[in-house]
């Protein structure tokens, strides 16, 4: 197989012990490199996580692996799509979850809390990945404000489900989750308006 980082080609036996190498000189390419890793292309197939397994699993018959790399920018700019993206399918699931607790939330109604606690959890990754990159929008202030709230409420929340208080955790995501998501959104929607670009806008 032949595994191709920009320019770069090399070629691998399409044997497992292969694995750990192709994974090895990926890492010292992109070491080297100005640009950021974003993920696997296996045979046109995308690949975002879990790179060494899916490669095992289709070892014996990979053609060609290409390794995506981005600027910051680009990655940046694919973060605050990501997140207002979301944001837009979530809020109004929310909303519609804060009317089940109000009055009598049956099983799915906990499953989608459960859901949201997972949501809430993937932006606070999101955030620390924006933190963790060498420059943060203009209004990263605002998103420091954000998270800081929407992580002390994640603790109520869950103090909250643990005491199976359903009015409370009603309140809670009410009057207080969804007003920051709804900030947390508009935030991203700013980032990618001012510093970054639509892609499917013509």
């Amino acid at each position: 197989m032949i595994v191709t980082i920009g320019s770069k080609h090399k070629t691998f036996e399409n044997h497992i012990e292969s694995v750990n190498q192709i994974i090895s000189w990926i890492e010292e390419v992109v070491n080297h490199s100005d640009q950021h890793f974003s993920h696997l292309v296996v045979d046109n197939e995308e690949v975002y996580q879990q790179f060494d397994l899916v490669i095992s699993d289709k070892i014996t018959e990979i053609e060609e692996i290409e390794v995506v790399l981005k600027t910051e920018s680009e990655l940046l700019n694919e973060l605050y799509l990501s997140g207002e993206a979301y944001l837009i399918r979530a809020l109004p699931e929310i909303e519609k979850l804060t009317e089940k607790f109000y009055q009598t939330p049956d099983q799915e109604a906990w499953g989608v809390l459960e859901q949201l606690i997972e949501g809430i959890t993937w932006l606070d990754h999101l955030y620390e990945a924006i933190d963790q990159a060498r420059k943060q929008p203009s209004n990263w202030d605002n998103f420091i404000v954000i998270y800081t709230k929407l992580r002390m409420e994640l603790v109520h929340l869950e103090d909250a489900i643990k005491m199976r208080d359903q009015t409370l955790i009603a309140d809670i995501i009410n009057y207080e989750v969804m007003p920051m998501m709804e900030e947390l959104k508009s935030s991203f929607t700013a980032c990618i308006d001012q510093e970054g670009e639509r892609k499917d806008v013509n």
